[in-house]
């Protein structure tokens, strides 16, 4: 969670074995429409006008991980006479870009026409094999800019290409049919992952923009055809869907229909999103709970409408709530259609707080299931594999890609 969706990007450290192509190159058809590229273009400009003021904010919190980022003295004084020189001169600048930046923004969002940017490149989509299986991968790769990276996912910021790179690689070894991906605010981000993974032809870089805040934070790649009329975002209501600091950012719940290359016909629904977070997440505040629990009847009765015209459904996200939590829900409102791995039950896909909690002075939780894919009507098996990040709540580690584990689905349709 920040309050701002910028952060840098750099090409620097780029995958070796992808070539990273000129924009027209990169993506064509339909939706590169003049419109599109505006708006884009519009969203990259707010990025690096509002950097400034989140340089500040992350190079503070910096100073904190020099001893476990630098590896001698001499890394660590550069390392601080850069941190120092950068606060300085990004103070300065910040009062005349942010609020530019800003308005920027908001004018994207006060006259985009769709609450969401879709993309097609050059390919054709994937065909359903004949097992019918679709791979998916779920992650939060905690890309939040303005130092929250560090401050509340205890990773390195997203500044940091080789930590986006690592986490590219685990998803290319993987090779799954759709990407889903969580907190990745940055327009700049979301591209240079894009361009990283050249073979899915149909993308989802941006859902929901705000004019001070980030957006949903969610990301989507699918090698399967997105069939356009289907994409939808809707915002979470603030004050009763989202509370607290949620309520500066656009989350809400993004779904499509994907189509097997040569059918007209949807396979399945796709269904992603990132739930109301909680302070403390192994003690959550009543406001949390009641949010998450509006959020889960809206998603739960949307899911319901899409088996009645699709048939199989897949709901994947970071729900941010225990399986006790999410459980109770699920009984109350006699949910029983709703279908996940049982090998992953009682496993957990977040490794913790304990440093950074330290460091902001709050109480710290251990590690928690939050992150889930299930399935539903059509959609008739699923198994996930909960792959590691190399974190620990209990340091701060520099090679950690991320504070959630990764999830790995095979889910089979009918």
């Amino acid at each position: 969670m920040s309050v701002s969706d910028i952060s840098t990007f750099s090409d620097s450290n780029a995958l070796p074995s992808v070539e990273i192509l000129p924009s027209k190159d990169r993506v064509s058809g339909h939706f590169n429409s003049c419109g599109t590229t505006a708006k884009i273009a519009a969203l990259k400009v707010a990025s690096y006008l509002t950097e400034p003021v989140c340089k500040v904010r992350e190079y503070f919190y910096a100073f904190y991980i020099l001893n476990e980022t630098c590896k001698n003295t001499i890394q660590k004084v550069i390392k601080v006479v850069f941190l120092t020189l950068g606060i300085f001169v990004f103070s300065l600048l910040t009062p005349f870009t942010a609020p530019v930046g800003a308005l920027v923004r908001g004018m994207v969002s006060t006259f985009e026409a769709k609450p969401y940017i879709y993309l097609e490149r050059d390919g054709k989509g994937k065909v359903l094999p004949e097992d019918k299986k679709i791979t998916l991968v779920s992650h939060n790769q905690c890309y939040m800019p303005a130092g929250y990276c560090i401050t509340d996912g205890q990773v390195t910021p997203a500044s940091d290409k080789e930590r986006m790179n690592a986490n590219l690689q685990k998803i290319k070894a993987l090779n799954p049919d759709i990407v889903c991906l969580y907190e990745v605010p940055d327009i700049c981000d979301a591209e240079y992952i894009s361009s990283q993974l050249p073979e899915y032809p149909f993308l989802i870089p941006v859902a929901g923009v705000r004019t001070i805040g980030p957006s949903s934070m969610m990301y989507v790649a699918s090698k399967y055809e997105i069939a356009k009329d289907s994409i939808e975002f809707v915002s979470f209501v603030k004050g009763t869907e989202l509370t607290g600091r949620a309520q500066y950012s656009e989350k809400g719940v993004l779904s499509f229909d994907i189509i097997s290359q040569g059918s007209k016909a949807p396979i399945a629904t796709i269904i992603s999103t990132h739930l109301q977070h909680s302070e403390i997440p192994a003690n959550p505040e009543n406001d949390d709970r009641k949010a998450r629990a509006v959020q889960m009847n809206k998603i739960t009765n949307q899911i319901k409408a899409k088996i009645e015209q699709n048939g199989a459904v897949i709901f994947t996200g970071d729900l941010n709530q225990e399986e006790s939590e999410l459980n109770a829900f699920l009984d109350q409102h006699q949910i029983h259609w709703l279908r996940r791995d049982p090998a992953v039950q009682g496993t957990s896909t977040w490794g913790g707080d304990k440093w950074c909690a330290d460091l902001m002075g709050k109480p710290s939780s251990g590690p928690l299931t939050l992150d889930y894919t299930l399935i539903a009507g059509k959609a008739t098996a699923i198994s996930t594999r909960i792959i590691g990040t190399g974190y620990s709540g209990l340091e701060f580690r520099p090679a950690a890609t991320s504070d959630h584990d990764l999830l790995f689905s095979t889910i089979t349709v009918s």
